[in-house]
């Protein structure tokens, strides 16, 4: 049986990586010292997976559906950002990918990687009409037309002015190189809703050949995890936020939730969750997108949410709020608080910076 060890709250401004930044950093000087103190604390946890839920992903427009990486390994880097030796890659956990999808279809929503997406494809319907899956697991429907190739625009603005690079739902299935990967690649998959049966398992639910592409939201967090003392050896999972209201991305939090506690991948199942998250991005006339006092007011509203441990006042924000803050990181905050729901949660907001007009937090919600 799985079980998350904690989770964190980190931002992810690209500048925030020195070889970005270029000093540049050393103005967020708060906030660069505690993500090391996070990614020291995710380091000390020794999870097995770490699941990083980012607003910049690749999205699905169609409600109730929600963007995993189905590949089997996952790489990416910040030469977009004039990093060019900033290159980072993963082994995907793609045992619990494909757990998660499951569950994730059970509870009525769509999930997966670009392809099932795309293609309307449903693990459980495939499996259900080739009789490889029990009734238990039999999904709901979700109606609503998919949108295939349509623009994207992922829920708030990226930091600072940096041009968006993942509009749409993007084609991620380009092979790339698999060196200096962490974590050695798992060839079992979901086994708690599918027939017991091994062919008839990996049948359907098989990896995507290649690299799926990680985006900034996902980097810059996973930069100081891997910079941290200590062994790294886990593997990733990559989530993205979706167009549903708050207390649906709750719901599908607690399908992640589900999915981990029936992870049993050779005894392994120790997880961390990150929401790679920025507040506001009005919080200051010369940020990138000007002043709005209910940029502030957004971002007080979501620290004291957090030091508090007050869930249901966070997810049942006043949505003109949440709109006019033009923020990017409540959505996938709110799914990671899903993924922990019924636990003791001892939250603890470590900093918060809005130097450049974009507010930056960083917390640790612990499992008491």
């Amino acid at each position: 049986m799985g079980r998350i060890l904690a989770s964190f709250i980190m931002p992810h401004p690209p500048l925030a990586v020195p070889e970005v930044g270029r000093g540049q950093e050393a103005r967020i000087s708060e906030t660069i010292s505690m993500m090391k103190r996070a990614a020291g604390e995710i380091r000390g946890l020794k999870p097995d997976t770490v699941i990083v839920i980012s607003p910049h992903a690749p999205m699905c427009r169609e409600k109730d559906c929600v963007h995993i990486y189905e590949h089997e390994t996952l790489r990416g880097n910040l030469s977009n950002f004039g990093a060019w030796g900033i290159d980072i890659g993963y082994v995907n956990d793609y045992e619990f990918v494909a757990s998660l999808i499951l569950e994730a279809e059970s509870a009525g929503f769509r999930a997966g990687g670009t392809k099932r997406l795309r293609g309307r494809g449903r693990v459980a319907g495939e499996l259900q009409k080739s009789g490889r899956l029990q009734e238990s697991g039999a999904p709901q429907t979700s109606g609503g037309p998919h949108a295939d190739g349509a623009p994207q625009t992922n829920g708030g603005p990226q930091a600072d002015g940096i041009p968006q690079t993942n509009g749409g739902l993007q084609a991620d299935g380009a092979s790339q190189t698999n060196g200096g990967l962490h974590a050695g690649c798992s060839t079992q998959y979901a086994s708690a809703t599918l027939a017991s049966d091994t062919a008839d398992r990996h049948a359907v639910m098989v990896p995507e050949k290649g690299s799926g592409k990680l985006d900034h939201g996902t980097i810059v967090p996973l930069y100081y995890v891997d910079n941290a003392p200590g062994n790294a050896d886990f593997k990733l999972v990559v989530v993205s936020i979706a167009f549903m209201g708050s207390k649906r991305i709750y719901e599908f939090g607690k399908c992640i939730k589900r999915a981990v506690q029936g992870y049993s991948a050779g005894g392994a199942g120790g997880f961390v969750v990150i929401a790679s998250c920025d507040l506001s991005h009005k919080l200051k006339a010369d940020g990138p997108y000007g002043f709005d006092p209910e940029g502030p007011r957004f971002d007080k509203y979501f620290i004291e949410c957090i030091k508090t441990g007050d869930v249901d006042r966070l997810v049942n924000i006043d949505e003109d709020l949440l709109e006019a803050a033009a923020q990017c990181g409540y959505y996938g905050t709110v799914m990671m608080l899903g993924a922990m729901d019924g636990l003791g949660l001892a939250p603890e907001v470590y900093s918060y910076e809005g130097t450049f007009g974009v507010g930056y937090p960083v917390a640790k919600i612990a499992v008491d």
